[in-house]
């Protein structure tokens, strides 16, 4: 797998843009350091715990094996979601930190785009599959990751500050 650069962000969201229908007036781009206030309020609407932090996505941005990816609204450009990804590269997968989806856009399907454009990026980097977690009891996400392909690989108890467990998801990418 390779490590994940600010290049091979921007060509996977240039060829995934021009490749894949998405709904009209949406796009996938790499998001840099102007990006930290308008990720840390999606997460912060999205998310009633457990959002990204500052310091985790100031280190996402700039440091980490790791790429964030916002799912613009062109006509108003506003960012409608995002996605936060890590990479594994001695376990040769990638790791779906976050994929947010602000309420107004829900039901669009957005939010498959989300984990569809996930598995793209890591097909780009050669890994070998991808993981993430969602809360068990997130009837909708768990059903997304399902129609998606992703499968449970198990549960986590107490996985979240709240003390509420989460389901672990993987899915292989083909060779």
């Amino acid at each position: 797998m390779e490590r994940i650069t600010r290049a091979q962000a921007l060509k996977t969201a240039e060829e995934y843009n021009r490749k894949h229908i998405l709904p009209d007036g949406f796009e996938f781009r790499p998001c840099d350091i102007d990006d930290l206030e308008p990720l840390l309020e999606a997460g912060a609407k999205c998310f009633a715990y457990n959002s990204p932090t500052r310091p985790e996505m100031r280190h996402a941005l700039t440091k980490a094996h790791a790429a964030i990816f916002a799912l613009q609204d062109t006509k108003d450009e506003r960012m409608a979601g995002y996605l936060f990804v890590e990479g594994h590269i001695a376990r040769k997968n990638l790791y779906i930190n976050t994929a947010a989806l602000l309420e107004e856009y829900r039901g669009k399907g957005l939010g498959g785009a989300l984990y569809e454009f996930a598995y793209r990026f890591a097909a780009d980097l050669d890994a070998k599959g991808l993981w993430c977690h969602t809360a068990f009891d997130n009837d909708v996400n768990i059903h997304l990751m399902k129609k998606m392909g992703y499968g449970i690989l198990r549960r986590e108890e107490s996985y979240y500050d709240d003390g509420r467990a989460c389901l672990v998801f993987t899915k292989n990418i083909a060779a």
